[in-house]
């Protein structure tokens, strides 16, 4: 059994980055209701705050579950005062991360779940059966294995109920990261949701409702979630331990060759992309962002069938182009050649996770490609990028928008982490329901002021 104190240091955050960093990304699955579980005020927040601003803004349906009254938090202090507090602060911060949700108060005993058992169980299924079920149903829950005596007894009956009904489970660590040892690794099925910026911003607000665990109290006392403990919170991901519901697939680390030679061997042009006005559309776009007419030497890695090759190669002095299946390069080939644009484009077999052509490069295109490898490939690509990228050089980055389970990742969290390892300019930002587009470029001047129009 696991003791700590919540007073001592505990493990430095920095610590767990390398851990964090290597976990596998997390997209939500496909459910009509979520139903988020905390044992305490404030361990929604703590845990899955970023999620819960993620969720607010979906359309999903959402219930938010506090299971105690969370009176035990501070000795010395009246207990209907810090019961009617710590509800206050939960409704402000669910108020600031997701201001539609149905929140329950069941009010059960804080420190003394284990004994109340029976009831919180019967408590959570009546909130769990009242609304949809089946596997469309996401329960998120306390990991069982936080140290925490409540986390563990609301996190164990989670995932009894969870079973019993097929559903997906996510539970989510909070004292772990204070006395956990993260050369010990993480939990089996841990798994990264990657935040957005605006979901770091709602999380951190909202933990600044909770003044009753982050400030002295009335007495001066220290509080109960110290600045160093709440250094673990501030990410740009939060980590789950998922059970994904019966029948449902686990998302591939990454796909590699053997898929795309398959999906060309089965169909020529895979996505239609000779044929589709989106595809067209999207090209045109994507070429019309970059921000220099002459777009000097380009890398392009995923070139496909090669549509967009010759597009860029309109307007380059070179293009070295890359793709990882051989069929889809000896049509690329072909097309540069119909185009009469070979004596400058060079189409080779390769991928994001090879060695990349010798720089400098003025342009580099990825496009379409992130959402197929992990987001330790991607954060090392990015890193790649950056040495073989020229002074004034720039990342052109598109990526589809929907939710597709066989892929790593969704087309958001690809573009988020290439942005991050980068840590370029962003020049333009193209956002449609369908996809997302970014040129992200070591000169930050604008199109206008290159032409000295400003």
């Amino acid at each position: 059994m696991v003791t700590f104190d919540a007073a001592e240091p505990g493990t430095d955050a920095r610590a767990w980055d390398a851990a964090l960093t290597a976990l596998p990304a997390l997209a939500l699955p496909a459910v009509d209701r979520v139903v988020v579980l905390a044992a305490h005020a404030d361990d929604e927040t703590l845990g899955a705050g970023g999620l819960l601003a993620r969720l607010g803004a979906s359309g999903v349906t959402l219930e938010v579950v506090c299971v105690t009254n969370g009176a035990a938090s501070h000795a010395g202090v009246g207990r209907d005062e810090l019961v009617a507090t710590r509800r206050a602060e939960l409704r402000e911060a669910l108020d600031v991360q997701c201001p539609g949700a149905q929140v329950h108060v069941l009010d059960h005993p804080d420190a003394a779940t284990g004994a109340h058992r029976a009831g919180v169980r019967a408590d959570l299924a009546r909130v769990l059966d009242a609304g949809t079920g089946g596997a469309r149903l996401l329960v998120v829950a306390p990991w069982r294995g936080d140290g925490h005596h409540d986390h563990r007894v609301v996190g164990e009956v989670a995932a009894e109920l969870a079973a019993e009904r097929g559903v997906h489970l996510w539970e989510y660590p909070v004292w772990l990261w204070h006395w956990g040892d993260p050369d010990a690794g993480l939990p089996d099925g841990a798994r990264a949701l990657v935040l957005r910026d605006a979901e770091v911003v709602a999380k951190m607000r909202a933990l600044g409702a909770y003044e009753s665990q982050t400030m002295p109290d009335a007495t001066g006392a220290a509080p109960v979630l110290h600045a160093r403990f709440l250094r673990h919170v501030v990410r740009d991901v939060e980590t789950f331990v998922v059970t994904s519901a019966r029948g449902a697939a686990d998302r591939p680390e990454r796909l590699g060759a053997e898929y795309f030679t398959e999906l060309y061997g089965r169909r020529e042009d895979p996505w239609r992309l000779g044929t589709r006005w989106y595809e067209r559309r999207k090209r045109a776009l994507t070429v019309a962002s970059l921000p220099r007419e002459d777009l000097g030497r380009v890398l392009e890695i995923g070139c496909s069938l090669g549509h967009l090759t010759v597009d860029l190669a309109s307007r380059a002095r070179e293009v070295v182009a890359l793709d990882v299946a051989e069929r889809a390069v000896e049509q690329a080939r072909q097309r540069v050649a119909d185009a009469g644009l070979a004596d400058r484009v060079d189409v080779r077999v390769g991928s994001a996770l090879d060695t990349l052509p010798d720089g400098p490069f003025d342009t580099v295109v990825v496009s379409e490609v992130g959402y197929y490898l992990s987001r330790t490939d991607l954060a090392d690509l990015a890193t790649r990028l950056l040495g073989v990228l020229a002074p004034a050089g720039c990342v052109v980055t598109c990526h589809w928008r929907h939710d597709v389970p066989e892929y790593p990742l969704t087309g958001d969290d690809a573009r988020d982490v290439l942005a991050r390892g980068l840590g370029l300019p962003r020049l333009v930002e193209h956002v449609e329901e369908d996809f997302v587009l970014d040129v992200l470029a070591r000169d930050p001047r604008s199109v206008a002021a290159l032409e000295g129009l400003t």
